[in-house]
C-alpha cells in the first residue's frame, strides 16, 4: 500500500472502514457543500489541514463554525473534520505507531489528551524503536487495544496516526479514531 498525501490517507481509512471523525474536502469550489457539512455539526470545534502537504502551515485545531468558514475564504485544498479537542476529557492516548512485519515496532505515544498527533511526535511521553515483546511496550497505557487494532485490520508496514478514548466516537461510534495511515510522506 503506498499513501501519497493527506487526501489518499482519508480516502484509504475509508475504503478500508476504518473508525475516524466525519470530514469534507473543500477545493474552493464546493462552498455550499462544506456550508451544509459545518452546519451538522454547528456546536462542535474543528480541525483544517491542507490536503496535500505534510506538515503544512495549514493546519488549525480546535475552530469554531465561523474561524472556518472565514479560514475557508482565504484558502482551498484543505480537509476540515471534527477535532478531537471535543472530546478531551475522554481521550486517553495519542500518537503514532509503525508495527513491521517482522514485529518490529515504532512507537511515539502521549497521554496529554490537549495534544494532537503532530505534538505527541514532537514531545511523546513513550518513543521506543524496539519489537512487541520488549516489556517496555507493556507498559503503556491501551496499548494492547492499539496493537490488537492494528493486527485486526492487518495495517502492517503502515505509520498509523490514532487517538484511544475511553468512550465510544468517530462515524463507527469506536474506541480507535485513525487520524491519518502514512507510507511514503
Amino acid at each position: 500500500m503506498i499513501i501519497l498525501n493527506k487526501l489518499e490517507s482519508m480516502q484509504k481509512i475509508k475504503m478500508l472502514n476504518l473508525n475516524h471523525f466525519p470530514y469534507i474536502a473543500f477545493t474552493g469550489d464546493n462552498f455550499d457543500e462544506v456550508e451544509n457539512f459545518l452546519s451538522k455539526y454547528r456546536n462542535l470545534k474543528f480541525a483544517i489541514r491542507d490536503s496535500y502537504s505534510l506538515m503544512s502551515k495549514k493546519f488549525k485545531n480546535n475552530l469554531s463554525l465561523e474561524q472556518v468558514v472565514y479560514y475557508l475564504k482565504k484558502t482551498k485544498n484543505v480537509l476540515i473534520t471534527l477535532s478531537g479537542l471535543n472530546y478531551k476529557n475522554h481521550k486517553k492516548i495519542t500518537g503514532e505507531i509503525l508495527i513491521y512485519t517482522d514485529m518490529q515496532i515504532n512507537l511515539s505515544i502521549t497521554m496529554n489528551s490537549a495534544f494532537t498527533t503532530r505534538d505527541a511526535s514532537n514531545n511523546p511521553d513513550y518513543s521506543i524503536c524496539t519489537n512487541i515483546f520488549d516489556k517496555r511496550v507493556k507498559v503503556i497505557p491501551y496499548i494492547d487495544k492499539i496493537i490488537d487494532f492494528i493486527f485486526n485490520n492487518n495495517l502492517f508496514d503502515i505509520i498509523v496516526e490514532f487517538s484511544f478514548f475511553d468512550i465510544p466516537v468517530g462515524i463507527k461510534k469506536e474506541n480507535i479514531i485513525i487520524w491519518e495511515l502514512r507510507t511514503n510522506y
